[in-house]
């Protein structure tokens, strides 16, 4: 399997783990999100480890690449545990977690293992979908509900970022709760996060499906690379624990465009945890 552009071999001095997670078991239109670890991957090779954005290069930067999890693909209950015992391990070793998704409902185990360290957290949430349901399809395990199963752990803290679409009940939930933002609100976001124990979990689908096509369930109206970087860039004083990229669906953009997208996300958060 191929690593990642620019990840380095030792696991004693890497400060981030990259691993892949492909897992899409609840994926509720177009399944095919578990292929999206190895197509990250395998496009990587095609963007460069140097960001003029940030001007910072990957390859001077200590990250490693684990591969992907072994996942039982008709077993949620069994992907998760191996999710959170991952997850736990890494933990326990100092360095913090960067999951290639899969579906989202792989932030939830992640989450369950970060909160036997971390009392609080503050979860960035960057989506066009709410995910806030309680349940889907009669089943409490969902991509549908994975924000939703986190807020339930307590002492969590929302900032949700690009949400477009979701039920009236969800939107009554963000409303009553006050978690959501624009990316014009920069400044109210970092007044939450300052000194915060921060996750930020990134669904591809927030971004406008013009630009990125390749997600499993597309919504009109989303944001695009520019705008995401100043946001990203701006976000300050705050402890970053853990990260994720998910729902990239390369079955359904055969062009990789949303490959290589994802892979430049990928590239642009690892420099941000440097940047640190």
């Amino acid at each position: 399997m191929k690593n990642f552009i620019g990840a380095k071999e030792s696991y004693t001095s890497a400060k981030i783990v990259l691993f892949g997670v492909p897992f899409d078991a609840t994926s509720s239109f177009r399944a095919g999100s578990r292929f999206g670890p190895d197509f990250i991957r395998l496009v990587s090779d095609e963007i460069e480890t140097y960001s003029p954005y940030q001007d910072r290069d990957l390859e001077d930067i200590n990250f490693m690449d684990a591969g992907n999890l072994e996942i039982s693909p008709g077993d949620i209950g069994s992907a998760m545990d191996v999710i959170h015992d991952f997850s736990a391990k890494l933990i326990k070793d100092n360095k913090i977690p960067f999951a290639l998704g899969g579906e989202h409902l792989i932030t939830y185990p992640i989450i369950k293992a970060l909160r036997k360290k971390y009392r609080e957290i503050t979860l960035i949430h960057l989506d066009a979908h709410t995910d806030l349901r309680e349940g889907y399809m009669g089943f409490q395990l969902s991509h549908a509900s994975v924000i939703r199963l986190i807020w339930d752990l307590k002492n969590i803290s929302l900032v949700q970022v690009g949400i477009r679409s979701g039920t009236r009940e969800e939107f009554r939930f963000m409303k009553k709760n006050q978690t959501l933002y624009s990316l014009n609100q920069l400044e109210k976001i970092n007044e939450k996060i300052r000194n915060k124990n921060v996750y930020i979990t990134l669904d591809v689908d927030v971004f406008d499906p013009s630009v990125l096509p390749g997600t499993g369930t597309p919504e009109a109206g989303g944001m695009t690379f520019v705008p995401f970087m100043e946001f990203l860039l701006g976000l300050r004083d705050f402890n970053l624990i853990g990260l994720d990229v998910v729902e990239l669906n390369p079955e359904v953009d055969r062009s990789q465009n949303s490959s290589i997208f994802a892979s430049q996300l990928v590239r642009e958060l690892l420099l941000k945890v440097y940047s640190k």
